[in-house]
């Protein structure tokens, strides 16, 4: 039936519908079953109703029936931006009231005419949904064993869940496999848009179904929004053994890099922190870091700025019908891998671009193959800043003033594009500055987003980051076109300390000057995998891993980070001092990696060919409150991650799991902080000054200052 509005869904009371076990029996399972709701007595559908497989669930007893109907689609005003049509033209759709007192796999149920046989091979369930609250979803099938006619038919066979919820309010394609035994049938089909614990579910609400199949089609239909691919973007990544590990492009001897982060996804955007900047003519060497083999890449330029990739956009390919973009052959695909150099069109004009890469096997389609998942293929897309070479900066600000380090107003002053750029606070008398929001991009009065390509952004600089002279150094991504400077001053004396932003450090970095740790430098312990092995200072050719309860007196179980995500970090050892950091080489020995250990090496000393700079991606592998859980990797080399080989720290090339997770937690002092680990005996004088990078700073200085390992502001 077809109602014209869905509320109030209780006045609806339609009944759990439960089939007969009259069913028609076929032989052959048909493998392309498609229906909606629209009017019509051919759809394969023939009852609707709920279903909870929690047994004691009101719905399972009687005591309450649940509301589903056919209902007027109400989101026909929900246009494709691309097309300017409705995302979902239906004219009818299936309305389920997903109720607080059902469980978290309580969904609608659609009884088919005729059982689907499954086989070990998997179908593909298909189903749009669509709800107002962001819960992942699970799609059931209900059936039997085909030569069990005395067994009920609503036995779940099959159930998958999502692995990433929904967005609110817009239709997405869920697509699971279904697969079993030969001779089990599924006679009704669950779909759980709220597959979430109900127990904060204050009231009931109203999600929409919509166009359900069963094919043997893994890739979805349903395209929608900007920039789109042949699959659901949210999926998973497919493959453990074949994946996409980094990227790099070199353009005008000046490198981006990008490791792509964990757990791994089909699609991923590198995001305004990783942006590429160019000017229209500049050559493009693109390196892709690839676990696999026997697959090709492919990069598109959105050069019509439209909102999505066609073929006709690719700007460089390493194989299509045997040969790359400049014409080379190859004898076979697994040949050629990388993708040559590329030049950007001198018609291009400055702003912003999306550019993707496209991992895959001898095909153009900018959205994918259909084997692309399979293969281990995947996407990443870039913001592409086209620019001329300059960045204009201007400020604005009451009861002070922000220059130059020489004294320049910023009054549309010209600097050199994605270079850093140092400024300075100048208070009016009785104030004090507070830092500043920086506000950066193209384009600084129009739409900070144009078709999900982020045009501006705005930044708030602590004065806790400030060097003691008030300064401080804009990177250089950040000037990358107009660049707005508010700065915040605020009376004299009503300054109130922020925390350093998570986005300029992940740990609550030191600083060294000479000999000297700063005050109050903050000690972490570090351990490994799921033991908790503790990563301690020794003068050995190698940390062994053999300890798991961290000891706080221990001065060798002790660890200081020196850095900011941008720069990477160095790693200090409280027993061994500033002389000692921790390093280990770049080119790795033994089986991926298992005999290049990680030590302690000479602070001004480091080996050639070791690394001591290290940065750090979020593990999802192991779980600890109050401390930072994350995988360790060699700058510029995303692959080298450190690793528990053989009860020693080396490392693993060939992946990362919970062997390769560090728990890594700020360490409560309960005696006086040292700060000469060189020399045991010295300690800071009282009159010594420190700003908050550690350097020494001139006692006339103002600002947030440490003054006998206390943070007093001046």
């Amino acid at each position: 039936m077809t109602l014209k509005s869905i509320l109030p869904l209780a006045a609806l009371a339609l009944p759990l519908a439960v089939p007969a076990q009259n069913n028609p029996k076929v032989e052959e399972a048909p493998v392309n079953v498609s229906f909606d709701f629209e009017p019509n007595p051919a759809n394969p559908w023939r009852e609707l109703g709920v279903f909870d497989t929690w047994e004691e669930s009101p719905f399972r007893t009687g005591k309450l029936k649940g509301n589903v109907a056919v209902v007027d689609n109400p989101t026909l005003d929900e246009l494709n931006p691309l097309t300017g049509l409705p995302v979902n033209p239906s004219k009818a759709v299936l309305a389920l009231q997903r109720s607080r007192f059902g469980s978290n796999t309580f969904g609608a149920r659609i009884v088919l005419q005729q059982p689907v046989a499954l086989t070990p091979k998997p179908l593909y369930i298909h189903a749009w949904v669509r709800s107002p609250k962001a819960g992942r979803v699970l799609i059931a099938g209900l059936g039997k064993r085909k030569e069990r006619t005395k067994q009920v038919d609503d036995v779940v066979q099959v159930a998958e869940i999502t692995t990433s919820p929904l967005e609110v309010n817009q239709w997405r394609e869920i697509v699971v496999p279904a697969a079993a035994n030969k001779g089990v049938e599924l006679y009704s089909l669950v779909i759980v848009p709220d597959c979430e614990s109900p127990h904060d579910l204050k009231e009931d609400f109203v999600a929409y179904i919509d166009n359900v199949s069963i094919n043997t089609v893994s890739a979805p239909t349903l395209i929608r929004g900007y920039y789109p691919i042949n699959f659901d973007k949210a999926q998973p990544h497919a493959r453990k053994d074949r994946y996409i590990e980094a990227v790099q492009f070199t353009i005008d001897k000046q490198k981006f890099n990008y490791v792509l982060p964990q757990p791994r996804m089909l699609y991923n955007e590198a995001g305004v922190s990783h942006r590429i900047f160019a000017k229209a003519g500049d050559v493009v060497t693109p390196k892709v870091q690839y676990k696999g083999s026997w697959m090709h890449t492919f990069f598109y330029v959105d050069l019509d700025q439209d909102g999505q990739f066609k073929p006709e956009e690719v700007v460089s390919y390493s194989y299509k019908d045997g040969k790359n973009s400049a014409g080379k052959t190859f004898a076979n695909g697994g040949m050629s891998f990388q993708s040559p150099e590329f030049t950007l069109p001198q018609n291009m004009k400055p702003g912003v671009y999306r550019m993707r890469l496209k991992v895959d096997y001898d095909d153009l389609d900018p959205m994918g193959h259909k084997t692309l998942p399979e293969n281990g293929g995947g996407f990443v897309d870039f913001l592409l800043n086209i620019h001329d070479g300059a960045a204009i900066v201007n400020d604005h600000n009451l009861n002070g003033a922000v220059k130059t380090l020489d004294g320049k107003e910023l009054t549309s002053l010209q600097v050199p594009y994605g270079q850093d750029f140092t400024i300075k606070m100048h208070p009016a008398d009785g104030f004090e500055h507070n830092g500043f929001v920086l506000k950066h991009g193209v384009n600084l009065n129009g739409e900070a987003t144009v078709k999900d390509n982020v045009q501006w952004e705005t930044i708030t600089i602590p004065r806790s980051i400030f060097n003691a002279d008030g300064t401080y150094t804009i990177p250089g991504k950040w000037m990358d076109g107009n660049v707005l400077i508010e700065g915040r001053f605020v009376q004299e004396g009503r300054y109130k300390p922020e925390p350093v932003p998570a986005w300029f450090s992940r740990f609550n970095v030191t600083s060294i000057d000479g000999k000297y740790f700063a005050p109050n430098t903050q000690w972490y312990s570090l351990q490994l995998g799921e033991q908790g092995y503790v990563i301690y200072g020794t003068s050995e050719s190698h940390i062994a891993l053999e300890a798991t309860a961290v000891d706080a007196k221990n001065q060798q179980h002790l660890w200081c980070f020196v850095g900011n995500n941008e720069a990477g970090f160095k790693l200090y050892n409280r027993y061994f001092g500033t002389g000692y950091v921790l390093a280990a080489p770049t080119t790795m020995s033994g089986v991926t990696g298992g005999s290049s250990f990680v030590r302690l090496v000479p602070a001004n000393q480091v080996p050639r060919g070791y690394t001591a700079v290290w940065r750090f991606m979020d593990s999802k592998d192991l779980k600890a409150e109050g401390a930072d859980v994350v995988y360790m990797y060699e700058d510029k080399f995303p692959a080298n991650r450190a690793n528990n080989r053989d009860n020693r720290l080396a490392f693993w090339t060939g992946g990362a799991d919970k062997g390769s997770t560090f728990v890594i937690r700020p360490v409560e002092m309960t005696e006086p902080a040292v700060t000469s680990i060189v020399l045991p005996n010295s300690a800071t004088s009282s009159n010594e000054v420190f700003d908050l990078s550690g350097r020494r700073a001139e006692s006339t200085s103002q600002g947030v200052l440490v003054m006998n390992g206390k943070k007093v502001v001046k």
